[in-house]
C-alpha cells in the first residue's frame, strides 16, 4: 500500500509534526524519481501549488516517509528530482530543481514553520484535518454558505513572516562589508596613484618633446656647418651625383667624337696599330683588316685608356712633382689605419684647384695637360691619317676642329679628376680581365646588349668607390 502526502499549504496537516503527514487515501499520483541517490529526498520545497485540484491534492510516493534529518539534508545538498504527475492514462514528467529559490531563505522559513507547528497542541482540530477527506471536484455541503480559507489556498501563496538574521549571519555580512570597503579604499588609492603617475608621464613627455625639438635644431645647425666646412675643404662643389653625371657626359662626348670620324680611318694602319697596342686581345678573330665599326670601338677604348692612365690613375694631379711623395705618405697612413690620408688628399686637391695661374702648381699642371693632349692627338692622327692633320692644318693657332675636341675631352677629364680627389670617399678604377672574365651586369654594360659571355675587350672600365652609406658606381662599357 502506497503512502500519500497532502501538499495543500492551507491544510494544517501540511506542517504537522515536522515532516508532512502521510494518509492512506490517494486522489492522484505524483511519483518522485531521484536523480542523485546519495542526496536523499527533498519533497517540501517545490510543492508550492497542487498540480490538478484547486482545493487539495494528495501525492503518492514509492518511497518510505522521509525523516526530518533527510529533509534538512536535501535542503543543503541541492538535490534535483523529476516528478511524474497525472493518472495512468496521462502521465508526464515535471523536472524540479532545488536551486530555483534561495536555500538559506527556505531553510529559515521551514525551521520557523516547524517551530510554530510544535507550539500547536495536538488536540487542535486542525491537526487532524485531512484534505483527502474532501472529494476532488466536489464541495463540502456544510461549507457552501461560508467558504473557508482553504477554497483559494491554491490561488494565493502562503505568506511566511521573515525572521531577523541571526548574529552569525550579521557578523558575516559585516565582515563582507568591511572587506568590500577595504577593497574600495584600495582601488581608490590605486586610482589616485595612477592619476598622479599619468600627470608625471605627461610632463615627462612634454619635456622630452621639447628636448627632441632642441636637438633637431642643433643637428640641423651642425649639419649646415658641416656642409659649409666641407665646401671649404673640397676643391669643387661636386658630390657623388654630379660626379656620376660628369662621367656620363664625358663618355658620351668621346662616343660622339669617334662617330664624327666614322669611315675616315685607314683600315690597314688602324689594324696594325691596335694589334701592336694590345697583342693579348684576339683581334684577329674580328677580321683583317678590321671593319670600321670595330675600329670605332677600339678608338674609343684607346682614348679611355689614355685618360685613365694619364689622368684618373694619377696619385694627386697629372704633372705635379709631389705625386710620388703624396703616394708614399697616403699609403703609409692607410697602412697604419689613419683617416688623415683622406683629409690630406682633400686639402692638397683644394690647393691645386684654387692656386693662381702664375704659381708653380699651375705651370706644372698646364705642362702635363699639353703632353696628354699631344699623346692622344698623335695616336688618333695615326689611325685617321691623313684626315685629322689635314683638317687641323687649315685652322689657325692650332684650334683645329679635331684638336679642339680632343682638348675639350682632356679638360673635362682633368676637372673630373679634381672633383673625384675632393670627395670623402676614394673613387678608383675597377680592373677587368679581358678575354678571361665573364660578363657581370651589375658592373658592366655590353655594347650590343648581350647579358652573358666572355669579355673580348673593355672600352671603358667601371669606376667604383664609397661605402654602404656613400656608394658610387659608374658601370663599365665592354664587348662580349
Amino acid at each position: 500500500m502506497l503512502n500519500s502526502w497532502s501538499n495543500d499549504r492551507s491544510s494544517p496537516s501540511f506542517y504537522s509534526n515536522g515532516p508532512p503527514r502521510f494518509n492512506r487515501s490517494v486522489s492522484s499520483d505524483v511519483v518522485i524519481q531521484q536523480h542523485r541517490e546519495s542526496s536523499g529526498f527533498n519533497p517540501a520545497p517545490h510543492f508550492n501549488r497542487p498540480l490538478f485540484d484547486k482545493r487539495s491534492q494528495s501525492t503518492q510516493f514509492e518511497a518510505p516517509p522521509p525523516s526530518r534529518n533527510s529533509i534538512m539534508e536535501n535542503y543543503r545538498d541541492g538535490a534535483e528530482y523529476i516528478y511524474s504527475a497525472g493518472d495512468d492514462a496521462h502521465r508526464y514528467s515535471v523536472p524540479q530543481s532545488s536551486n530555483e529559490v534561495n536555500l538559506q531563505g527556505r531553510l529559515e522559513r521551514t525551521s520557523s514553520l516547524m517551530a510554530a507547528k510544535e507550539a500547536i497542541p495536538s488536540s487542535d482540530p486542525a491537526s487532524s484535518y485531512t484534505p483527502a477527506d474532501v472529494p476532488i471536484g466536489g464541495e463540502d455541503p456544510d461549507n457552501q454558505s461560508e467558504p473557508t480559507s482553504t477554497d483559494n489556498a491554491l490561488d494565493q501563496p502562503t505568506e511566511v513572516e521573515d525572521h531577523p538574521l541571526s548574529e552569525q549571519s550579521k557578523e558575516e555580512l559585516l565582515k563582507q562589508l568591511e572587506h568590500y570597503d577595504l577593497m574600495l579604499n584600495r582601488l581608490q588609492a590605486e586610482l589616485e596613484q595612477e592619476t598622479i603617475r599619468n600627470k608625471e608621464l605627461n610632463g615627462d613627455l612634454a619635456q622630452t618633446r621639447k628636448q627632441l625639438h632642441r636637438r633637431e635644431q642643433e643637428y640641423a645647425r651642425i649639419e649646415h656647418n658641416f656642409f659649409e666646412h666641407t665646401k671649404i675643404i673640397r676643391a669643387t662643389d661636386d658630390d657623388l651625383s654630379t660626379i656620376r653625371d660628369s662621367f656620363k657626359l664625358l663618355k658620351y662626348g668621346i662616343t660622339r667624337f669617334v662617330m664624327s670620324l666614322n669611315k675616315k680611318a685607314d683600315r690597314e694602319k688602324a689594324t696594325e696599330k691596335f694589334q701592336t697596342l694590345w697583342p693579348h686581345l684576339p683581334l684577329v678573330e674580328l677580321g683583317t683588316p678590321l671593319e670600321h665599326g670595330h675600329i670605332n670601338m677600339l678608338t674609343e677604348k684607346l682614348i679611355h685608356q689614355h685618360l685613365n692612365n694619364l689622368i684618373f690613375k694619377s696619385p694627386l694631379y697629372p704633372g705635379l712633382h709631389i705625386n710620388g711623395a703624396y703616394s708614399e705618405m697616403s699609403h703609409w697612413l692607410q697602412d697604419h689605419g689613419s683617416e688623415f690620408s683622406t683629409r690630406l688628399r682633400q686639402q692638397l686637391t683644394a690647393i691645386i684647384a684654387k692656386s693662381k695661374p702664375e704659381t708653380d702648381i699651375q705651370m706644372e699642371a698646364q705642362s702635363a695637360r699639353a703632353q696628354i693632349l699631344e699623346v692622344v692627338y698623335n695616336d688618333l692622327a695615326e689611325i685617321y691619317d691623313p684626315v685629322m692633320r689635314e683638317t687641323d692644318q687649315t685652322a689657325q693657332d692650332g684650334n683645329g676642329a679635331y684638336y679642339s675636341k680632343i682638348r675639350e675631352i682632356i679638360d673635362k677629364s682633368l676637372k673630373l679628376s679634381i672633383a673625384i680627389r675632393g670627395q670623402d670617399v676614394d673613387i678608383s678604377i675597377l680592373p677587368i680581365q679581358e678575354g678571361e672574365q665573364s660578363f657581370d651586369d651589375e658592373t658592366m654594360v655590353e655594347v650590343k646588349g648581350k647579358t652573358e659571355g666572355k669579355i673580348r675587350f673593355c672600352i671603358c672600365p667601371p669606376f667604383f668607390g664609397g661605402d654602404g652609406e656613400h656608394g658610387f658606381l659608374e658601370k663599365g662599357k665592354v664587348v662580349c
